[in-house]
Order: C-alpha cells, then sequence, then structure tokens
C-alpha cells in the first residue's frame, strides 16, 4: 500500500505542477449555481461524483418511510449499522468504525458533545432534514479533524415561503408525535420556523417470546427552530439560526450481561445559534463562512431501585463548543478547480460527577486547514490531491500536530460512469472523556492513525449500480473494554485492519416502481487481540421497495438483514445473533392532505444490536400530514 500511495502521490504532485504552468483561454459560457460537495459555486452544471464511495438519501425517500429521527434514516443505508445501548443512545458505525471516529454534520455545523466526542442519531429529527450524506473511506480533507471513520452530512429543509407542513401521528403505548414548520419571506429574506414535540411512554420489546413494555424506557422531546435568509444581493446569502432541544428521558436497565443501572436523565437540552454568508469569491468562486455555538446542559440521575424512587447521585454536565469554519473554492482555467478550507473549534467541559464532588474542567481547542486541488486531464480522465493539517491544543499539556494527505484518479469512460481510486491518511484525536474520565480515562492515549485504499465505480444511467472494493488499516486505534458496571475504560491496540466491499442498485420503472438493493461484506481484525472488531455485523444487506399507484397511493417498505456480531464483556465473548427486520408505510393522498399507517418490525421479530438491550418489537403507526406550499 505505502509503494502504490508514493506513486499514487507523485503523478498527482506532477499532475499540479504542470497545471500551474498550464495557460488556457477563457471561454465564455451560460454559468448558473450548483451544488458540489461541500459547497455552491458558480459554474456549468457538472455530475457531482464525490471522491469517496458516498451514498446520499434524499427527501422523497424520507418522505414515504415517515421516519421520526436521523437513527431510522441510517439503518437502511449501506456501509453502516446503527446500534441502541448502555445509554439508550442511537449510534452509528461507519464501515465497523465507532460513532466517536466519525462527523455528524448538520448544514455544515458538527455536532456533538465535547466531552464524550459522539451525538445521539434520535435528537435530529427527520421533518427538519432535506438529504443525507454518507460519506465512507477517502473523505474530502476540507470537512476538518477526526473524520477517521466518515461521515454524516445532513441538509436541512429550505421550503418556499409562503408554505406551512402539519404532522401528527400515534402509535401503542401513548406515542405521540406533532410537528408544524412554516416559511414566510420574499425576494431579500425568508423566515423558516418549527416546532416538534415527541413523546412515549416506553417502547415495547420482545424479550424471550414474551412482549411487553420495556421498564424505564419512556421519553419526552420538543425541539424548536429558527432560520432567517437574507440576500443582499443575487448571489449573496446571509444566514442567521437558532435551534432548541428540551428532552427528558429514563434508560432501560440491561436485561442480561451488565450490572443493572437505574438512570434517568431529567434535563437533556441543546442550544445551537449560528450565522454565516455566502458569497461569491473574486470572479468565478465561492467564499462560505459560518460560525456557531453549542451548548449541552445535561442531568443524569442514578437510582438503587428500578422504581427510580431512591436516588444515590446526581452527576452535572454544563458542555460547550464555539467553532468557526470557512470553505472557499475557485477555478483555475477551464480543467483546474482549487478549494480550501479552515475550521477551529474549542471545547469546553464543565462537569460535576455527584453533590459531594468537585467540579471538573476540561478544555481544548482543533484547528484545522486544508488544500484540495482537482485537476481534469482529459474529458475522460481527472486527478484529485488534497492534504489537511489537523492540530490539537489542550489546556494543558502538549500541542499536537498530524499531517493528513488525500490522492485519487477518477476515469469517466461515459457520462453515466464513473471509476475511481483513491488513497488517503486520516487520524483522530482522542475524547476528553477517554482521557480524563475518573471511571475509565487514560491520559496516555495515542493519536489513531488510519488509511484508507479504495476502488470504486458508479453506473447512472437507466438503472444505478455502484460498487467498492476497499481496505483499511489503523494504528493506534482507541478501543474501549466494556466492564459488567455498564462504564467503559479506554486504550490503544496495536493494529486494526477493515477490509470489505459495498454493492448497490437500483432501478426505476417509470413513475410507478422503485427497487434498490445494497450489500456490505466486511472483514475486520482487532490485530492486537486477534479477534473481530465489536459490534460488527460481517454482512448485511439492506433495502427499499416504493409502489406508485393510481389514486394517490403509496406503498414503500424497507428493511435490513444483518448477520451476527460480537463483544467483549469483562473478558468474556458474548455473541450477538444476527436478525432481519422489515417495515412498512401505506400512504394516501387527498391533495395536501396525506393519511399513512406504518408498520416497524413487521414480522415481530426478538433481535438485539447489543447484548443486554432489546430493540423495539412490533410498532403500529397512524398518522396525517398537511403540506401547503412548495419546497425548494
Amino acid at each position: 500500500m505505502r509503494k502504490l500511495s508514493a506513486v499514487l502521490f507523485t503523478l498527482i504532485a506532477l499532475t499540479i505542477l504542470l497545471s500551474s504552468q498550464e495557460e488556457e483561454k477563457k471561454k465564455d459560457r451560460d454559468k448558473k449555481p450548483v451544488i458540489t460537495e461541500e459547497i455552491t459555486v458558480t459554474a456549468p452544471e457538472p455530475q457531482d461524483r464525490p471522491l469517496a464511495s458516498t451514498t446520499v438519501i434524499p427527501q422523497s425517500s424520507l418522505k414515504a418511510m415517515n421516519t421520526k429521527n436521523l437513527s431510522e434514516i441510517l439503518s437502511f443505508a449501506s456501509g453502516t449499522y446503527v446500534s441502541t445501548g448502555t445509554k439508550g443512545e442511537a449510534h452509528i458505525k461507519i464501515r465497523g468504525f465507532d460513532t466517536d471516529k466519525s462527523t455528524l454534520m448538520v448544514d455544515g455545523i458538527p455536532i456533538y458533545d465535547p466531552y464524550f466526542n459522539t451525538y445521539d442519531l434520535k435528537s435530529i429529527t427527520s421533518e427538519e432534514i432535506e438529504s443525507v450524506k454518507i460519506v465512507k473511506g477517502s473523505s474530502s480533507v476540507l470537512y476538518g479533524a477526526n473524520t477517521l471513520g466518515g461521515i454524516v452530512d445532513v441538509l436541512t429543509r429550505r421550503p418556499n415561503p409562503p408554505s406551512l407542513s402539519l404532522k401528527a401521528s400515534l402509535s401503542r403505548d401513548s406515542t405521540s408525535f406533532l410537528s408544524a414548520t412554516g416559511a414566510y419571506g420574499n425576494d431579500r429574506f425568508v423566515f423558516l420556523g418549527s416546532v416538534l414535540r415527541d413523546k412515549s411512554d416506553g417502547s415495547r420489546v420482545k424479550l424471550n417470546g414474551e412482549t411487553g413494555l420495556l421498564p424505564n424506557s419512556q421519553w419526552e422531546k420538543t425541539n424548536l427552530t429558527g432560520k432567517l435568509y437574507i440576500y443582499p444581493g443575487r448571489e449573496t446569502e446571509v444566514l442567521l439560526q437558532a435551534s432548541y432541544l428540551d428532552s427528558e428521558y429514563n434508560v432501560p436497565a440491561a436485561t442480561a450481561y451488565y450490572s443493572p443501572r437505574y438512570w434517568k436523565f431529567p434535563e437533556w437540552k441543546r442550544l445551537s445559534l449560528g450565522g454565516g454568508i455566502t458569497t461569491p469569491l473574486l470572479s468565478k468562486g465561492t467564499l462560505k463562512v459560518r460560525t456557531y455555538y453549542l451548548k449541552y446542559d445535561n442531568t443524569l440521575e442514578n437510582y438503587k431501585d428500578p422504581a427510580l424512587t431512591k436516588l444515590t447521585w446526581t452527576s452535572l454536565y454544563r458542555n460547550s463548543t464555539w467553532g468557526a469554519f470557512l470553505l472557499g473554492s475557485h477555478p483555475l482555467g477551464n480543467r483546474q478547480e482549487i478549494n480550501f478550507s479552515f475550521n477551529a473549534k474549542r471545547d469546553k467541559v464543565e462537569q460535576q460527577g455527584s453533590a459531594t464532588s468537585p467540579w471538573e474542567y476540561y478544555e481544548q481547542t482543533t484547528f484545522s486547514a486544508g488544500l484540495e486541488d482537482r485537476f481534469r486531464i482529459t474529458e475522460k480522465w481527472s486527478l484529485i490531491g488534497g492534504i489537511n493539517i489537523d492540530t490539537l491544543d489542550k489546556k494543558e499539556g502538549k500541542t499536537k500536530s498530524t499531517v493528513n494527505p488525500i490522492g485519487g484518479i477518477k476515469f469517466n469512460p461515459t457520462p453515466f460512469t464513473d471509476i475511481h481510486l483513491t488513497y488517503s491518511r486520516k487520524s483522530r484525536f482522542p475524547s476528553m472523556k477517554s482521557l480524563y474520565s475518573t471511571s475509565g480515562g487514560n491520559p496516555d492515549l495515542k493519536d489513531e492513525r488510519g488509511q484508507t485504499m479504495e476502488v470504486g465505480f458508479l453506473y447512472n444511467k437507466d438503472f444505478t449500480l455502484s460498487g467498492a472494493l476497499f481496505i483499511t488499516e489503523v494504528d493506534d486505534l482507541i478501543y474501549t473494554v466494556r466492564l459488567p458496571t455498564g462504564y467503559k475504560s479506554y486504550k490503544n491496540i496495536g493494529e486494526s485492519r477493515t477490509k470489505g466491499f459495498e454493492l448497490e442498485a437500483g432501478k426505476r420503472w417509470w413513475s410507478l416502481l422503485d427497487l434498490s438493493l445494497r450489500y456490505t461484506f466486511l472483514d475486520t481484525r482487532n490485530k492486537d487481540e486477534d479477534r473481530r472488531l465489536e459490534l460488527v455485523p460481517e454482512s448485511q444487506l439492506n433495502w427499499t421497495v416504493g409502489l406508485s399507484l393510481p389514486s394517490e397511493v403509496r406503498i414503500f417498505t424497507w428493511g435490513v438483514a444483518a448477520s451476527s456480531s460480537e463483544i467483549m464483556i469483562s473478558d468474556k465473548l458474548i455473541s450477538v445473533p444476527g436478525y432481519t427486520i422489515a417495515n412498512l408505510s401505506i400512504e394516501k393522498s387527498f391533495g395536501p392532505l396525506s393519511l399513512y399507517v406504518k408498520g416497524e418490525n413487521l414480522f415481530d421479530k426478538e433481535y438485539f444490536t447489543e447484548p443486554g438491550y432489546p430493540m423495539a418489537s412490533r410498532r403500529i403507526e397512524g398518522g396525517i400530514r398537511i403540506d401547503l406550499g412548495g419546497t425548494r
């Protein structure tokens, strides 16, 4: 791999050197705004072909499934595995890498808890999502630091004003969902606001053949969002945004393997503020600048008894992040485009383990600068090369820096076909929890360093067919050791390796039938302990089928079949059986009014994504949606 990467980068360097000496005449063309991977630029309409393997889930699929949150959306994407465990949060693994090794971005803003460096997929609601892009493998250097495992890039909806969307649903066990989204404006400004309410008495699970309400599984959530778009010029946009999530939920105790914990989050709040501008750069480029502030106020209560009557201790978390990023793009002649980025964020943690414990304070600042060059050799061949520098500045301790290159070559034999070969080197800094936690932290942890080689293809004309063959090797992978108490300790393992392939196929027959299949095979190995990586199925098949009938009737089914996985708990290797889950949604529209019924886990399977934490049994939901106005 090292020899191949050296050859690849030599070619890229020579190409960039030659292209910088080339002077081409400017051509007069009609221009219009288009979306590239990261930013909007003024250029002829291209075929967007990302450097890495990428899955895009459009808003039409989200609407057809009537999903509630990002966890449900990602459960059928290739190369991803969604699990729920010890804290009741939904986490994602991308090609076998844990959540803390990937990045969740909502409109370019990273969403994560600064202490844990993780995110709960259930905290991002479907009603605010326009599309979801999952970038795997050799992701762009423009995304910033800590993208070793991949990227989940969420774009939120932008309705045309005036518009109003209402949705309500009800299912068993008093689970209710209400949302309202509206927009008003003109050519100079647009205001968008939304409110969401989600409440449940708990989840029903099937355990040992018996179905019942899972104790201590109730939740309540309210989400408020406001955005103001200002257009001072034809090609300039100013954005001001704010969102607030106020929730409380209980954490079900493990049914096996772990010592029972009786936890409750009476307060789990997230405030997000942001602003920025997107404007032309020089004559043909685009510059996008954003600043943001995230504040987390979380309270965790621990009880002695399942009835939650005997409180033993309360933990307080007051964490925050200040950040900003800059993305720029500008063409050089007709064959070359330069992209650049700068990301900066300051994480601050304030926490108290109990009323008698002292407050703990941690701070650190992360900087990242990236440069990427895309050069078209001929009409069919192109090269991409890039490099980013990531720096971690701790409040106490040494400053760390790492340099990560990326490169690739693309071949487009036809306008509908893309073949790529890519190589990247990525790194990830340890989280503050893994370094400083009093219940398992390890201040001697090293940075994780990984390299990925991938070859893939895409055909998209009468049908869609794509695939990728990849291998990722990671040195000093930070691994968690699960204790019977439910807590984790952290250590670096010598080396891990993941190799596998992905296949996706999709076909649309007129406006009647949509079919897609996605298969992922992963051969993972913890070389230090000579076993598989934890909670990573070897194979996974996902499918979606959409059928549009006369009289505005839409039938949509989707599901997943995952093979078994394993996890080490207190020096005992536990096997997690495989499972197959199928879901179905039937919807009937009457103009702007739609009625739907949805069934999840239709065959009422008893299954686990992590041992000791059973997933929901069969669930039937009915709902109504009213859409007035259009969507951009």
